[in-house]
């Protein structure tokens, strides 16, 4: 009888979550934390894993072939492998040994601060894009992209421009900030590996 009444207590909780704010303070406060401790490398792990579970979803369950179940997968998680690009684009051109930010200590100091949010937001947002498709994974499953086109529309336009950019900025870093390769190769290594938090 115990266990009946604490199923029922954990399910009604489960069911109106949304409504309290304690979980929405909690849920904002441990996503912070997550985004703040782990590099992006665990990001980048946690959008493959949500691009598996697209590329099942779209042929399995919705019958897509190969071809538009790859373009359902990629348009789902455009903006999180930009945002992830984006990230690294802050982490490299603003690390410590990047002679962006090596000058005085109040210029460092808001290097470390810019670095910081231009890392940290857009594991925010990866995290909360993923974390919303495993708190609703019914949602998730049978919502099917019906937007899929041959031709791109504004935001997936705008989305690419944003990578092609972000990505030129990584291949040009050497050039622009006057550090070898291997030193670039190094900073891109510490934030894409992500056992190295």
């Amino acid at each position: 009888m115990n266990t009946q009444v604490f199923s029922v207590n954990l399910r009604r909780i489960l069911h109106s979550h949304d409504e309290y704010p304690a979980f929405h303070a909690g849920y904002l406060v441990l996503t912070f934390l997550i985004a703040a401790l782990f590099n992006l490398g665990m990001f980048a792990l946690l959008i493959s894993a949500h691009m598996m579970l697209d590329y099942i979803k779209y042929t399995e369950l919705h019958q897509y072939g190969h071809r538009k179940a790859l373009r359902a997968m990629i348009s789902e998680s455009a903006v999180d492998l930009v945002l992830l690009i984006v990230g690294l684009v802050f982490a490299v051109y603003l690390h410590h040994s990047a002679g962006l930010i090596a000058a005085s200590g109040l210029l460092r100091s808001g290097g470390v601060m810019l670095r910081g949010f231009g890392i940290v937001i857009p594991k925010l947002e990866i995290l909360h894009h993923s974390l919303n498709a495993l708190m609703h994974p019914h949602e998730h499953m049978e919502h099917a992209d019906k937007e899929i086109r041959d031709r791109w529309t504004r935001a997936v336009t705008l989305t690419a421009g944003i990578g092609i950019v972000s990505l030129t900025l990584l291949l040009i870093a050497p050039r622009l900030l006057v550090l070898s390769s291997s030193r670039i190769w190094s900073i891109v290594l510490e934030q894409m590996v992500p056992w190295n938090f």
